[in-house]
């Protein structure tokens, strides 16, 4: 036997994963939707009222949503899934303009004896449907730039457009074995 083992603790819930939207997502902009996260309780004990919250920051660091859910019991080692409302009950709504958003999802058990696991980030990117000229280019950069033919499709397909849309592909070999079409 190697190393140092710790023993569960008797209080530790901590947010596991984001649902919706997934991690470092693309979603379309000013539409509301709901976030989900899941919740573990890691610690020996069951544990009852569970706050829970999502926040949204937008690229200023201002906090445009913040909801707080509670969550009813949850038993020793086992997961469940928390659906935050479209409109936080604190503050904000998920009907957001383009842009980049940081969320945050944390649980907020005051007897937690583990507060190093309780935040978990991600980001999402909201955009517009498609519309104009765009460009595939592995090494460009951009708003309306994609690196890959995979990339391109999926946002067309995701999205949508609301008038032409033209990809101009720079000169190169594409024969990636990675690049897959929706």
């Amino acid at each position: 036997d190697e190393g140092t083992f710790l023993g569960l603790l008797t209080a530790d819930v901590s947010p596991d994963r984001f649902v919706t939207p997934g991690p470092n997502s693309v979603r379309l902009g000013s539409t509301l939707f709901t976030p989900q996260g899941v919740v573990y309780n890691g610690g020996l004990n069951s544990q009852s009222s569970i706050p829970v919250r999502m926040t949204i920051t937008n690229a200023s660091n201002a906090v445009v949503y913040n909801d707080l859910q509670t969550i009813g019991s949850l038993a020793s080692l086992t997961t469940v899934q928390v659906n935050f409302g479209q409109t936080g009950n604190v503050s904000g709504t998920t009907s957001l303009p383009v842009g980049v958003y940081t969320l945050e999802f944390r649980t907020e058990l005051a007897t937690d004896l583990d507060m190093t696991n309780d935040t978990i980030r991600t980001t999402v990117t909201l955009k517009d449907p498609m519309s104009g000229i765009y460009t595939i280019n592995p090494v460009g950069s951009g708003i309306r730039n994609y690196v890959s033919f995979t990339a391109a499709l999926g946002d067309l397909n995701f999205l949508g457009a609301v008038g032409a849309v033209t990809f101009q592909v720079s000169g190169g070999t594409y024969d990636d074995t990675r690049e897959t079409f929706p």
